[in-house]
């Protein structure tokens, strides 16, 4: 990894960590999930314990979540996809500390712990979505132009992809999926980020999760009514309403 990259990495690490210290700290002082019967010092703790091991749940579900089962799908859809994958984690927690971690619930029990459970965790996946959103945003606005800066996103990429032809990239939650003719990397990376530095480069965003390269779409497909990009490795590119002119005006709209 890279000096560049490493210092992603590490501002991933501390956002993250501050937003579940955040969350932590809002759950504390609201007493939520009948915790404000517990000392305030064991809240504090059991809330950041809680929040933490939900991020990292987060962390591990995202990329499965964001880049494959539905990496082209509504952000809302995939919060929520996320919060019902890290429940059971969670429940199974939760349901430890409460009988001793001998598991002896009922089902009835088991449901109502892990209803309450996603719940939490909705807030906690929407609210790391959001901010990382937001921070993506003020990133992109606080930079000044744009052609100079293709060849920084290379340097991004592992040394063997450096040469590489770049056929697009995707989103896959926090991190990016560079494709190319020489295969594909993740580096962590928000597309909104990516695409202002493929400013100079002969390509275009066509959905809110893909930048495509002019050189790397092999064909067109439509399913349903949906139009899609056949990249030249065999990946497919969806191409949203509000992009589809910009596809037609650039000729990639074989």
């Amino acid at each position: 990894m890279t000096w560049d990259g490493s210092q992603i990495l590490v501002r991933a690490l501390v956002r993250d960590l501050l937003i579940c210290i955040g969350l932590a700290l809002v759950f504390t002082i609201l007493g939520v999930y009948d915790s404000d019967n517990m000392a305030w010092q064991v809240r504090v703790i059991f809330w950041t314990v809680v929040m933490c091991l939900g991020g990292a749940a987060v962390s591990l579900a995202e990329p499965f979540v964001f880049g494959s089962v539905m990496k082209n799908r509504h952000p809302i859809i995939q919060v929520l996809t996320i919060a019902l994958i890290i429940s059971f984690p969670i429940t199974v927690f939760l349901a430890g500390l409460n009988t001793g971690f001998e598991f002896i619930w009922s089902i009835k029990n088991w449901a109502m712990q892990y209803v309450g459970v996603l719940l939490i965790s909705v807030i906690i996946v929407a609210g790391r979505y959001l901010v990382s959103q937001f921070l993506g945003q003020t990133s992109n606005r606080s930079k000044e132009g744009t052609g100079k800066n293709v060849d920084k996103f290379f340097e991004r990429l592992p040394v063997k992809f450096r040469a590489s032809k770049l056929y697009g990239v995707s989103s896959e939650g926090h991190y990016l999926r560079v494709h190319t003719d020489n295969g594909s990397a993740l580096i962590l990376m928000r597309i909104s980020d990516a695409i202002k530095e493929l400013d100079g480069a002969d390509g275009l965003q066509v959905h809110r999760s893909w930048w495509v390269a002019r050189e790397g779409v092999a064909d067109t497909k439509n399913v349903k009514g949906r139009r899609f990009l056949i990249l030249k490795n065999g990946e497919t590119a969806p191409v949203s309403r509000s992009y589809l002119n910009a596809v037609k005006s650039a000729n990639l709209d074989k």
